[in-house]
């Protein structure tokens, strides 16, 4: 391998190059003719030819002919200028020129090339310098001695041995420094850092040399020991230069210390002159070769390495060292990535632990192979573990490095490549391969291929399922598949056959076969024609698939179509269908009529001309929903208040809805437009929302308006710190007026006050009746001392209005109550609980006032309690957190049943005469959150004010028949009171509630007696009357509780047919003691009695009392004396263990 050699002066032009080589060769040529020879003999040292063959070397070989032709023309005129003949002269330069051109020949062919700076081989390189300063030599050494003995007669072998030898040590002389030059060599010897080195080695040698010729006798053996350390640390160049340099300047020194009689003149110069002397300099050059190539192979080395470092730390795949026992030594940043751990990490982790389980034993069973020899490397795809805990799939490479001496195993070098996705793809790849297949099966698709060449079909399975042919049989030949064609598609079939296997269309096509069965079924087939390079079809390869049932869906659906058509032309909802441009392309007769569009003129038209929807408040046009819904793909409403104005300007209130009509790709193709007329719906919804929000009997807002305004000025004053007040207005003696005058006078009256109430509070003020006589009122922006002040203006309006009906004038007043809305409001329902507790505080203080809230007033504070304890009520008739205790009334009369009253008209079917043994009543205790059991007293009473009893009464009604009826049947004779309050009594659904009730309990109504109080029947007379006749009808008896505690009770027994009469408990308790008592009792008794009703007395509390009982005939007696309240369940208890309910003494 040569490169081309580069010309030493690149600078000059080529005259110049060839003259000045030309003129360095005739000096050097003179120099060595000067200096041993004389006409007739050889030279002793010759340069000429060495330095001709070293430049020589470095040109490229179109300048050689040039330069050999100037150094032939000096060589001829130094040789003449000696007095050699012309011809000798001649030959004697042609000589030199040989010589040369078999140097530029040998010295190239040995090493490879001249001048490179390359690594050669030491010994190739001694070879070529041994070879070129040998054989050289031999070539001018011959033609020149024979010429010279043949011009002057002289012997030959003294010529040639003088030739040979001063040629050869010229060529030692200066082919080492030309061989060696190289442009990278020379820019590296004379840099200028490194000039004082070599001029410090230069110094070193000439002064080793220079001592040396006067000291010793072989001063150039001398001189090649400084010349050896030189050539460890410069290049060969460097070396050849300084041998050359040193060993003139050491001539020099010689000669001059010849002049100077130091040494014998004659003997240093045959020393120096000698042929080993060149040679002892050669060796530095040889040192100085050796020691670059090994710097060389070191910097390769370490580069090599670095590369390596660089490649695997950069390469994308993952790299690593493994030692032998599985452990990672060197891992780059790809594998790192790859397993998520850190180069740390993986250094304490082996390799076995994030194998997957099921890929150890292989990846083992391969590094035992890997390691016995058996393989030089292998690849397999296995698992890792990630630090997060998933593995991946990866393609690993191992390959082993063993020591070159012993060949042990030194490490694993392992490429790891991520092909999770890759694996992942191939997965779903095989898995959809599977799907198509069983997809193929699945959709019934038969495959059939036709070889055209040679005119063969193969079919499979399915093809013969679809064929209704037998396998067995095999595939028909192409006429007996056209024999199967129904015959009038056997035309159009074949014709679309034979232009797919022309190449004109693509083979795609539909038609009806007609099975051996005579059944004929449609067939979709498709197929695609196999070609020669030519163009000439080899074969079709196709599928068929039965599509019998999409024809007939197909048909249907075009039938449905139809079908759908016409409804939408007689269907009352208005319909419009657009494209997806919004352009009209079906408008229905109803939509006609609205729009005032008829189908001719709105198709095609924009959507916007024809359906023109505007705001009924704003009038301002509204978004088109079609176009809405065609950019959301979902269905669009129309918001309440559209209004359509028709082409002819009528107006329509409408509601509508649009919808996209999608492909099945979900493209679109268009939109569908519904809308009604609900002209007269909406004009019926505005009048039913004034109703919801109003009162229909005096036109003012409810308490729902109400709540909604006024949770916005709740909201206004925290937010923006305003201030409002908030009032109560209940009148009163307003109930005098409902009862006495009639409920066309109350309502009336209702009205006339609201105008009363209206026309004394500002305009923005908010005025509401609430329900029954109550009204509230909103003061915006008012404080509660102004507020407080308004109030009493409307309490004075209305005290001043006097009510005149059917002769009489009715006087009625307000008492009003105040809250303060501030910053600090409440939630709604604190805020309207704290107006309330206020207007019952101002009830409470004499009515026909105004009371403002305040928390710390103890009228305010009982009500507020009483709110709470309403609440309670509500949580525990949610939770079911009310139980039932039972007390014993007790017959006095002697033996085991009552005595029986005389019979009377008022006798019912469940007379008394027939009354059971034994008896007790119903009441009823809470349990508050706590667990606790809460009396009557401290609940009824809210209770009744909120009309909660209604619920209280229903849920013991419920209990006692549901829960109790069979235990109560099972106790001989037993009957039961239960109560019923006031707040019942005027419930329209008490009777029903009953009624049903009854009917679904096991507990005949003959063993129930109800009991309402005085006090409930006089406010509920006409309610009462009904509930009495009814129940008594219905088997159940009845008491009337509290008797005597009013005015007029004897005149209520004339009214209301009861059959027991519970005396009040006022007049029992003092009755040992008190002749009026007794006198009461007696008489109560007597009528009773008279009336055939039987008498109970109530709150007995001593044996003194019982006696006294007795004495006057009472009938029945309750009280502490007979037995304390106890819970039911311990009262059925006791009686399913045969003891008397009654004696016993419970704990309250």
């Amino acid at each position: 391998m040569t490169s081309d050699p580069e010309p030493p002066l690149p600078a000059l032009p080529r005259w110049q190059r060839v003259s000045l080589v030309s003129a360095l060769f005739f000096l050097l040529a003179v120099a060595g003719i000067a200096l041993t020879r004389y006409p007739g003999n050889a030279a002793i040292v010759w340069l000429a030819t060495a330095f001709g063959a070293g430049v020589t070397l470095h040109q490229p070989p179109r300048e050689r002919a040039w330069m050999l032709a100037g150094m032939l023309v000096a060589g001829i005129a130094a040789n003449a200028m000696f007095g050699d003949p012309w011809w000798l002269a001649l030959v004697l330069g042609a000589s030199n020129i040989a010589e040369i051109l078999f140097v530029a020949w040998l010295a190239p062919s040995i090493s490879g090339g001249i001048g490179r700076a390359s690594a050669v081989p030491l010994a190739r390189f001694a070879l070529m310098l041994g070879a070129t300063c040998t054989l050289a030599p031999v070539i001018g050494a011959t033609i020149g001695s024979a010429a010279i003995s043949l011009a002057y007669g002289r012997p030959i072998g003294d010529i040639w041995s003088t030739w040979w030898s001063a040629d050869a040590m010229g060529m030692l002389m200066l082919v080492p420094l030309s061989v060696t030059y190289s442009r990278e060599r020379l820019r590296d010897t004379f840099p200028r850092t490194r000039l004082p080195r070599v001029a410090g080695l230069l110094l070193l040698t000439a002064t080793v040399g220079g001592v040396a010729v006067v000291q010793t006798h072989d001063p150039f053996g001398v001189l090649s020991l400084p010349l050896v350390v030189a050539a460890l640390f410069t290049n060969p160049f460097a070396t050849a230069l300084l041998t050359l340099l040193s060993m003139l300047v050491t001539v020099m020194l010689g000669l001059a210390a010849a002049q100077a009689g130091l040494v014998d003149a004659p003997q240093f110069l045959t020393h120096a002159m000698k042929l080993s002397t060149s040679l002892i300099l050669v060796f530095p050059v040889c040192i100085a070769y050796l020691s670059e190539q090994n710097r060389r192979d070191r910097s390769e080395l370490r580069g090599s390495e670095r590369r390596f470092r660089q490649a695997m730390h950069h390469s994308a795949i993952g790299m690593a060292l493994v030692s032998v026992d599985g452990r990672w030594q060197q891992v780059n940043r790809a594998i790192c990535e790859l397993f998520g751990y850190s180069a740390t990490e993986l250094s304490r982790i082996p390799f076995q632990d994030i194998t997957h389980p099921d890929d150890l034993a292989a990846d083992l069973a391969q590094l035992e192979r890997l390691v016995a020899g058996d393989i030089d490397s292998y690849r397999m795809e296995k698992r890792y573990r990630r630090k997060d805990g998933n593995f991946i799939w990866a393609l690993l490479a191992v390959s082993l490095v063993r020591d070159e001496a012993t060949g042990a195993p030194l490490h694993f070098i392992a490429q790891v490549e991520d092909i999770h996705e890759h694996k992942l793809a191939q997965q779903r790849l095989e898995a959809l391969s599977r799907r198509t297949e069983l997809a193929v099966e699945a959709g019934r698709v038969g495959i059939w291929e036709w070889d055209i060449a040679a005119g063969t079909l193969s079919w499979d399975r399915r093809m013969h399922a679809l064929h209704g042919t037998a396998a067995a049989d095999g595939a028909p030949d192409l006429d007996g598949w056209i024999a199967l064609v129904h015959p009038d598609d056997v035309v159009r079939a074949r014709h679309e056959m034979r232009q797919a296997v022309k190449g004109a269309q693509p083979f795609d096509t539909e038609y009806r076969i007609r099975r051996p069965d005579g059944e004929v079924r449609h067939i979709r087939a498709m197929a695609v024609v196999s070609r020669a390079e030519d163009g000439t079809a080899l074969s079709m390869v196709g599928t068929n698939w039965d599509i019998t049932e999409h024809h007939r869906l197909t048909e249907a659906l075009f039938e449905e179509k139809e079908r759908l058509h016409i409804t939408l032309r007689s269907i009352g909802d208005a319909v419009i269908c657009t494209d997806a441009s919004l352009r009209i392309t079906f408008i229905n007769p109803i939509a006609e009529q609205l729009t005032g569009w008829t189908m001719a003129e709105a198709d095609g038209r924009p959507l916007a001309t024809v359906f023109h929807v505007v705001d009924e408040t704003s009038g301002q046009p509204i978004a088109c929903p079609v176009a809405k819904c065609l950019q959301t793909l979902r269905p669009v409403y129309l918001e309440d208040g559209a209004v359509l104005i028709s082409r002819h300007g009528e107006r329509h209130d409408v509601q509508d809805s649009a919808a996209p009509v999608l492909t099945p790709r979900g493209d679109v193709i268009g939109a569908v437009l519904v809308f009604q007329d609900i002209t007269a719906a909406r004009a019926l919804q505005r009048k039913l929302a004034h109703s919801a929000m109003h009162d229909a009997l005096t036109g003012l807002p409810n308490r729902i308006w109400f709540e909604q305004r006024l949770r916005e000025a709740c909201e206004s004053a925290r937010e923006f710190d305003q201030h409002h007040a908030l009032c109560f207005i209940d009148l009163d003696r307003f109930k005098i007026v409902n009862d006495t005058a009639g409920h066309a006078a109350g309502d009336v009256l209702l009205r006339e006050l609201g105008h009363v109430i209206r026309s004394q509070v500002r305009p923005d003020d908010l005025l509401a009746r609430l329900g029954g006589d109550e009204f509230a009122l909103l003061l915006r922006n008012c404080s509660v001392d102004q507020g407080e002040r308004v109030c009493l203006k409307v309490i004075d309006a209305i005290r001043a209005r006097r009510f005149p009906w059917e002769g009489r004038v009715y006087d009625v007043g307000a008492s009003v109550g105040i809250t303060a809305i501030d910053r600090e409001a409440p939630p709604l329902g604190e805020l309207m609980s704290r107006a309330d507790v206020a207007c019952y505080a101002a009830k409470a203080a004499g009515r026909n006032r105004v009371s403002v809230y305040r928390r710390d007033e103890s009228d305010a504070r009982r009500h507020h309690r009483e709110l709470q304890v309403a609440a309670g009520i509500h949580s525990a008739l949610e939770a079911n957190r009310f139980r039932l205790f039972a007390q014993e009334i007790r017959a006095l009369a002697p033996g085991s049943g009552p005595a029986s009253p005389a019979s009377s008209p008022a006798s019912s079917p469940a007379s008394p005469a027939s009354a059971p043994a034994s008896h007790i009543e119903i009441l009823v205790r809470m349990v508050d959150e706590q667990g606790s059991l809460v009396m009557p007293g401290a609940f009824i009473p809210a209770a009744e004010r909120y009309d909660l009893m209604g619920h209280v009464d229903r849920w013991v009604i419920q209990h006692v028949l549901r829960d109790f009826g069979a235990r109560l049947l099972a106790v001989p004779g037993l009957s039961v009171s239960i109560n019923l309050s006031a707040n019942s009594l005027g419930e329209p659904f008490l009777l029903p509630f009953l009624h049903a009730e009854l009917s679904n309990s096991v507990l005949p109504a003959s063993r129930i007696r109800l009991e309402i109080t005085e006090t409930a029947l006089i406010n509920n007379m006409a309610a009462a009357n009904r509930l009495v006749a009814d129940m008594r009808k219905a088997g159940c008896t009845m008491a009337l509780d509290d008797f005597g505690a009013g005015l007029s009770s004897f005149a209520y027994l004339k009214q209301f047919p009861v059959d027991y009469l519970k005396i009040d408990g006022s007049f029992i308790r003092h009755l040992a003691s008190s002749a009026v008592d007794r006198e009461i009792v007696s008489s109560i008794n007597d009528i009773g009695h008279r009336l055939g009703i039987l008498t109970v007395a109530e709150s007995v509390e001593d044996e003194a009392t019982l006696d006294v009982l007795r004495e006057i005939g009472v009938d029945y007696a309750q009280g502490y004396a007979i037995g304390r309240p106890m819970p039911l369940e311990d009262y059925l208890a006791r009686c399913a263990r045969g003891l008397p309910g009654g004696t016993a003494q419970p704990s309250r």
